[in-house]
């Protein structure tokens, strides 16, 4: 019976596609991909901003140009008979694309329930497959502020082979690029709106209306941009202005050329491989287009790969070896971007089992005051195989891009752990790791292929030998990373310590890896909020829970960085302004426990955020109504972290030696009191108007109380702790401290196991 459905499903797909062949063929192709592109750049009225010109695209209605690119490339047109191309038709063309795709959805759900399925993959590979299949056609592997710096970092070696072959140099090559995604995004089209704008409000002034009897008083520059800006001729290059016809016809796809979309099982299916993915150019009637920014510029390294290998077989070895060069460095270059006073050590080698002839290779080892990175950079090739129609190839080209960084990052550290030598290509000694010196250290496979859909689900396929605890992350993700987190180190540091965990956590699934970043933003310990959740539905301990959209805020950011309005960056909610403030300053400091500090104070933040959404502004409002004398109220507020305190300090009186001294005493007399290791005290200075604009940092330690007065430090303890107790007993509303409360010397044992037996 579900034999029959799958069959009765698959034969009304496949008509409704020759249905749609049929139809597609009466028209001038350009023609149609260009009202096709029109109605993907025109929102709807909720949708469109007049002052950005972002707008909320329906995922599918963008997929649309590419699928009807793959058909129309697929197939022969040479007698088009119909020249008039109205929006009924192109709102049928859409209907039809809409429902292919809902009946595409359906056979997915049917087949992936059938017991020949299940058997065949695990839960984990059937997820995968769903998520490609779901993401197939989605575009846009990074944001556009990235794409000129990733191309101009990986391409530029290979220009002057480029100038060999196809006559275009460098700058040349840069600036067609340029060109060419200046046009397929559709920006003319927009400047024409604002051009048709300013013409109507021309026109309203002088009294007409925009027909043929007012288009005198347009000048023929106007009229010229905005032919150009509602036609197809926006999205023509022009081999005169844009690279020439060598380069621009070894990127190109003639219609009809495109066979393979026709081929297999799905012929003509959304989810078939297709040409077109590294032949963005279309040509037509000796003329060049362009009409899909993404797959032009999502693709484009492979693109101009594949072209410059076509001519020249022998530029294989070259183009290998310079891309392994090129990728670590740029890797290396990112975290020295993140972490700028950073060790970073490039093509090391190691002897595994401590045996010369078994050498073995670590691309990148990155150490930054107690934390090391193990990094691990594979640029190798991305099966273009959808996984629902080639499932063994597309497994294989993954497994190839992860277990083997995964296995040198695990074999590295297993060497660490009994060795500190780290070699150059010499087999001299370049550098010693002692692992103990670490509290922190990161496994990272970096891959130059982006699996932004679905790398939260490759690191829990259980048949993919992936170690638990690493992380795989390309690098335009990465680059995000170094863009957000610049001049916080201190910040990234704290999300990965979270973005680790979830790799053991096989039931947190999520669509992309900024999801995880947009979840630390709301919630920083993201993984406790999913418990949180999973309490309060009263879930079982095997339901998955699936996360969507948490980088929505990130996506906002970055999509309009580029332009003169955009939006500031996201910051972490949980992080007050005035904690902001702060940490920031702590981080200008040349303390040299600044590291230390601001994870504690990281670690404050989150904890006072939970109690009180302003808590350091409310701390400092205090002090503009507060009088009282240095002696008396030192210390405006105290935060205790594991072991460790944090005391802010203000002084109504210029800072001093002395005043300093007073601090110390009291840091150290609450150490011994409180059984903590060590005390971090921050005087700030405030100006007029309540900020912070200063700061200095002290520093005790436990070990610190053997070289004070003894009597002293009892005697300030003594005051601390019998001022805690009667603010505690006017909370409770007794006269004597009751023996079954917590102690208020911070022990947490009870008022009758700790302090009161001596005296206190």
């Amino acid at each position: 019976m579900l034999n029959t459905n799958l069959n009765s499903l698959k034969k009304e797909i496949d008509n409704l596609i020759n249905e749609l062949i049929k139809s597609v063929k009466q028209y001038n192709p350009i023609d149609l991909l260009y009202c096709l592109k029109s109605m993907e750049l025109v929102p709807s009225a909720s949708e469109y901003n007049e002052e950005t010109l972002i707008t909320k695209q329906d995922p599918l209605q963008t997929n649309m140009i590419e699928y009807f690119t793959s058909l129309l490339t697929a197939i022969e047109i040479t007698d088009y008979n119909n020249n008039n191309i109205d929006e009924t038709i192109i709102y049928d063309f859409l209907s039809k694309y809409r429902e292919i795709m809902s009946l595409i959805n359906q056979y997915f759900l049917l087949y992936s329930t059938s017991k020949e399925f299940e058997r065949e993959y695990s839960d984990e590979e059937i997820d995968y497959i769903y998520n490609r299949f779901i993401y197939s056609n989605v575009n846009g592997k990074r944001y556009q502020c990235f794409e000129k710096i990733f191309y101009k970092i990986m391409l530029t070696p290979h220009t002057d082979e480029i100038e060999k072959i196809f006559n275009v140099n460098k700058t040349e090559f840069f600036a067609g690029m340029d060109k060419i995604m200046e046009k397929s995004c559709g920006s003319m089209f927009f400047n024409g709106i604002e051009l048709m704008k300013e013409v109507c409000d021309t026109l309203e002034e002088k009294g007409f209306s925009l027909d043929n009897s007012s288009t005198e008083f347009i000048s023929d520059e106007k009229r010229s941009k905005l032919t150009e800006a509602f036609s197809s001729e926006q999205y023509r290059i022009n081999p005169q202005l844009i690279w020439n016809n060598q380069l621009l016809d070894s990127l190109s796809l003639h219609f009809g050329e495109n066979k393979i979309f026709f081929e297999g099982n799905y012929s003509g299916w959304p989810i078939n491989n297709t040409l077109h993915k590294y032949r963005p150019i279309l040509k037509f009637d000796d003329s060049y287009y362009c009409f899909n920014y993404y797959n032009f510029v999502d693709n484009f390294y492979r693109t101009i790969y594949k072209a410059i290998i076509k001519n020249d077989k022998q530029y294989t070895q070259k183009w290998q070896i310079k891309q392994k060069e090129i990728t670590e460095t740029y890797v290396a270059n990112i975290f020295k971007r993140i972490f700028p006073d950073a060790i970073v050590l490039q093509d090391n080698y190691f002897f595994i089992n401590g045996i010369k002839s078994n050498r073995s290779e670590n691309d990148l080892i990155v150490s930054f005051d107690k934390s090391l990175f193990i990094i691990e950079v594979k640029a190798g090739n991305f099966t273009p195989d959808n996984p629902f129609v080639n499932f063994s190839s597309h497994k294989k080209s993954i497994t190839d891009l992860i277990e083997k960084p995964d296995e040198q990052c695990t074999a590295l550290l297993s060497y660490l752990e009994k060795h500190q030598e780290i070699y150059n290509e010499s087999n001299d000694v370049k550098y010693l790791i002692n692992i103990s010196d670490y509290t922190k250290v990161f496994s990272i496979s970096v891959t130059l292929e982006n699996f932004n859909e679905v790398s939260s689900i490759i690191e829990k396929f259980e048949n993919i030998k992936f170690t638990r605890g690493n992380f795989l992350i390309s690098i335009d993700d990465l680059n995000i990373y170094s863009d957000y987190f610049t001049d916080c180190p201190f910040l990234f540091l704290d999300y990965l310590n979270y973005r680790y965990k979830v790799t053991e956590l096989n039931r947190l699934h999520v669509n992309d890896e900024l999801d995880y970043l947009g979840l630390y933003l709301s919630y920083r310990d993201f993984i406790n909020k999913i418990d949180d959740m999973i309490n309060e539905e009263k879930l079982d301990d095997v339901t998955n829970i699936f996360v969507e959209d948490a980088r929505s805020e990130l996506d906002i950011y970055y999509d309009s960085k580029q332009t003169p309005i955009a939006p500031p960056k996201p910051k972490p909610i949980w992080i007050e302004e005035s904690m902001e403030n702060l940490i920031n300053l702590v981080y200008k400091s040349t303390h040299k426990k600044k590291h230390q500090l601001l994870h504690l104070l990281l670690e404050a933040a989150y904890q006072t955020h939970s109690i009180q959404n302003s808590y350091l502004q409310h701390v400092f409002n205090k002090i503009k109504f507060s009088r009282s004398k240095v002696e008396d109220d030192l210390f405006i507020s105290t935060i205790s972290i594991d072991s460790s305190e944090i005391n802010l300090a203000y002084s109504y009186v210029k800072l001093n030696k002395q005043i300093i001294n007073v601090a110390k005493m009291r840091s150290l007399a609450k150490l011994k009191l409180n059984h903590l290791d060590e005390s971090f005290i921050i005087f700030f200075k405030l100006n007029k108007m309540g900020k912070l604009i200063e700061i200095k940092i002290e520093y005790v330690q436990y070990s610190d109380i053997k070289n004070r007065n003894q009597r002293k430090l009892d005697e300030i303890g003594k005051k601390i702790f019998n001022l805690r107790k009667e603010n505690l007993m006017q909370k409770l509303h007794v006269s004597s401290y009751p023996d079954t409360e917590t102690c208020p010397c911070g022990s947490k044992k009870s008022y009758i196991e700790c302090c009161k037996p001596k005296g206190l």
